[in-house]
């Protein structure tokens, strides 16, 4: 073995990848003490055992070749010896990471794992979750979760892959350690992930990773899917210390994931009656009109420019509680528990087509107790809601469901508490929806009871008469009281039943509940803007669309209330008409534009 040759083998052996040699004497020795100085390198005790036993043999070769006064050939060479490039690895070098294909897997709730070069998923063909209740925790990703130890979820620094717990540092030949075994070597770049929702009736998508971020364990529902997940790279690079090649440099990259929770998830997502009015719609401020379970919708962050309509009332249960003493019922019951012959509202489903649903249930639903009152339904979409600055919501495939009951006309104006049920499939095994009617209304049409500019004798005579006209129906029905219709409070009007400590002076769109057996909340609550002709009205700015099949046919309602206990003293004992746009309880006389008043019966 020649001196060139052994002291290039001796570097190979000992990793050192580019060096310089010369065969002068003074140079054989800076070269062995270099290789020495290698040596002292190598981590592991059995690696330098061995690697000791060749050295000596070797230096021997080396000084005998100088004893012996070998002629030496006076040459300098340069040599780069060529190792491997450092590596991501997450079962100690068994397999390599390096490249971001490697990176960009999910890894579902049964085990199986689905890498970006075989995933085929879409917006119209996503990946399918193979449970019926997944959170987002459920899809794992390279991204470590929060219960991994990874508190800057949905995002991972690169250089964290190298620290425990994690360890996902490789390299062949021993570099990035150092004489104790611990990893000298750096990583730049990171991974991140972002999870979108589409656009309602859209194939667009607005970015919900912060809602994620919150609460990571939230379930997937069909509300908001197909959701996309989309896993993101920067250029990342791998660093060790010395070596050649030093470091391993992989480009950016992204992957969009495409995954809808399982079909068996049919989901009831939203109930929508009329939108008007909703927070969106109205000026900022002092108005306060979304409730519990009223959906806000989606403001962007880029100006307040995009918006994402609400939808109505969110469904949190199939299910109704059928209990409604107490405001925590509000929670447990679904819309609506007040009816009244021509009103509709909207079922938008997730997972379900909406006339799979109407093949299901038929046309016609009939209570499964009370009776008198039924349900007709049609498969279709949503609509616009009109109001005098222009319409609100989105057009999107829903289950149109209407009232069909007792008016000032029927011979039968019985009404009992009456419960109904939609179902997935025609076994009626899958409940869909069920909702209770507690109360139900009967408005007199044409009719005008008095105006705004009547005196209040005459008011108070046209409350007595309509009293005894409710009263003739028979089956308890009664003149409806503020509280029949709004749960706003209105202390200067001496109105003071209501849901308490509110700031706004217009209702709160939610579902009714008792306090102690008097009713907070009503129709104009629950069912927003219910007159029946956009016309009714000639003041453009208190226009709005509600349900035209009704016989709600006036903005004003005389109701059989009273103003008692008037921050304004002398208002007490003025009758009070409801607003049917805004829901404000308003003294009888508040304007003197004429307006005509009429009334509605309610029962029980």
């Amino acid at each position: 073995m020649t001196y060139l040759y052994a002291t290039r083998k001796l570097a190979t052996n000992f990793g050192i990848k580019s060096a310089r040699y010369t065969t002068r004497f003074h140079i054989r020795y800076y070269s062995l003490f270099h290789l020495l100085n290698q040596y002292s390198k190598r981590p592991l005790l059995t690696q330098r055992l061995y690697d000791f036993s060749r050295l000596i043999f070797i230096v021997n070769i080396i000084l005998a070749t100088n004893a012996y006064g070998l002629n030496v050939i006076n040459i300098t060479t340069f040599n780069a010896i060529q190792g491997h490039e450092p590596y991501f690895t997450i079962d100690n070098g068994v397999s390599k990471l390096d490249k971001f294909d490697d990176f960009f897997w999910i890894n579902l709730s049964d085990g199986t794992t689905i890498q970006a070069s075989q995933d085929t998923s879409s917006f119209n063909n996503p990946i399918e979750l193979p449970l019926d209740m997944e959170t987002f925790a459920s899809i794992k990703t390279f991204v470590p979760l929060p219960s991994a130890g990874n508190a800057n979820y949905p995002k991972l620094d690169m250089m964290e892959l190298l620290k425990p717990p994690y360890s996902y540092f490789g390299d062949d030949d021993g570099d990035g350690y150092d004489t104790t075994g611990q990893f000298t070597a750096t990583a730049t770049g990171n991974l991140s992930l972002k999870w979108e929702s589409p656009y309602p009736g859209q194939s667009t998508f607005y970015d919900i990773t912060p809602i994620v971020q919150q609460n990571i364990n939230a379930l997937m529902n069909n509300c908001n899917g197909p959701y996309k997940l989309t896993i993101t790279a920067t250029d990342t690079t791998l660093i060790t210390p010395y070596g050649d090649p030093q470091q391993n440099t992989i480009p950016s990259s992204s992957h969009s994931y495409y995954i809808k929770p399982n079909k068996l998830l049919a989901t009831t997502c939203y109930a929508q009656p009329s939108l008007v009015y909703h927070n969106q719609i109205l000026p900022s401020g002092g108005y306060d009109v979304s409730g519990a379970l009223w959906d806000e919708g989606y403001l962007s962050n880029d100006g307040g420019v995009t918006r994402i309509p609400g939808r109505g009332y969110k469904v949190i249960n199939a299910s109704n509680s059928g209990d409604y003493d107490g405001v925590n019922q509000v929670m447990k019951n679904n819309f609506p528990s007040t009816g009244s012959h021509g009103f509709y509202f909207y079922l938008i489903f997730g997972g379900v087509e909406p006339q799979t649903v109407l093949n299901a249930n038929g046309p016609t639903v009939n209570a499964e107790e009370g009776g008198n009152v039924t349900l007709s339904l049609s498969a279709g979409s949503t609509e616009k809601w009109e109001y005098f600055g222009g319409s609100f919501g989105i057009i999107e495939p829903a289950l149109k469901v209407t009232l069909n009951g007792p008016r000032y006309n029927s011979n039968d104006k019985l009404f009992r508490p009456s419960t109904f049920k939609i179902y997935l499939d025609r076994a009626k095994t899958k409940l869909l929806y069920e909702f209770r009617l507690m109360r139900w209304y009967i408005p007199q049409p044409v009719v005008n009871y008095a105006k705004s500019t009547s005196s209040l004798s005459e008011v108070i005579a046209a409350q007595n008469k309509a009293k005894e006209y409710c009263s003739n129906f028979g089956f308890g029905y009664r003149l409806a009281e503020v509280n029949d219709y709004v749960n706003t409070l209105s202390p200067k009007n001496g109105w003071n039943i209501g849901i308490p400590n509110r700031n706004g002076t217009w209702y709160s769109r939610q579902l009714s509940y008792r306090d102690n057996g008097q009713w907070i909340g009503g129709i104009n609550s629950e069912w927003g803007c219910m007159v029946n002709d956009w016309y009714a009205t000639t003041q453009y700015s208190l226009q709005c669309s509600g349900y035209p099949g009704s016989d709600w046919d006036s903005y004003y309602y005389l109701t059989a209330s009273q103003a008692r206990n008037a921050t304004v003293s002398i208002n007490n004992g003025k009758p009070i008409i409801n607003h049917l746009n805004f829901g404000i309880p308003l003294l009888y006389d508040f304007n003197q534009y004429g307006d005509i008043y009429r009334i509605a019966c309610v029962t029980p």
